[in-house]
């Protein structure tokens, strides 16, 4: 060198094939992400139930929609309905009320999955107990709606049942989310 200083040799500047170690680096929050940390754990039970409350909204819809198509194909419409409801063959009752009864239940669930899996993966302080708990809240807001037509006719007891059912499915899709998305949490905030 021309100044006169000794110039050292570049490591693995002849062998490109050679992967260079690097160690693994733990990134800083941004504000944002920041912000959602520090914000209260119960906050997260609200926004996980209403997050699956709507996605549950626009699933029920699909599912209404298919299930009134296979019941007119299957029964009709109008008096000759019933006659052909009396009719069915007991694997087409199963059918029917699998679509009448499940499809709601499965559409609940995989929303209170989804509204666990946004607590559990974005839910800063929040874990697994409050996943669950957004998931009740889901079960629990579909019950309260459901008392709306049940509680007029007299139908009480059913009530209490099906809300009892709501309120358990909710909880343990909640549950299987939140389990999910606190395993795809990729980093912790850095103390400072």
């Amino acid at each position: 060198m021309a100044d006169g200083r000794k110039q050292l040799p570049i490591v693995n500047a002849g062998e490109p094939d050679k992967k260079k170690r690097r160690l693994p680096v733990v990134q800083p929050l941004d504000e944002a992400e920041q912000e959602a940390y520090e914000r209260p754990a119960w906050h997260w039970v609200v926004i996980g139930a209403v997050g699956s409350f709507l996605f549950f909204l626009l699933g029920l819809q699909l599912t209404q929609w298919f299930a009134h198509r296979e019941i007119l194909r299957l029964v009709g419409e109008g008096e000759e309905a019933i006659v052909r409801r009396a009719l069915l063959t007991d694997a087409q009752e199963a059918y029917l009320n699998a679509l009448i009864y499940g499809l709601p239940l499965i559409c609940l669930l995989a929303s209170s999955w989804f509204g666990g899996l946004l607590v559990g993966r974005f839910g800063g302080q929040a874990g697994g107990r409050e996943a669950t708990l957004s998931g009740m809240a889901t079960g629990g807001l579909t019950a309260a709606i459901a008392a709306t037509s049940m509680w007029p006719r007299g139908e009480a007891k059913a009530w209490a049942l099906a809300a009892m059912i709501l309120i358990v499915v909710g909880a343990l899709g909640g549950w299987r989310g939140g389990k999910r998305g606190l395993g795809r949490r990729d980093r912790q905030p850095v103390s400072s």
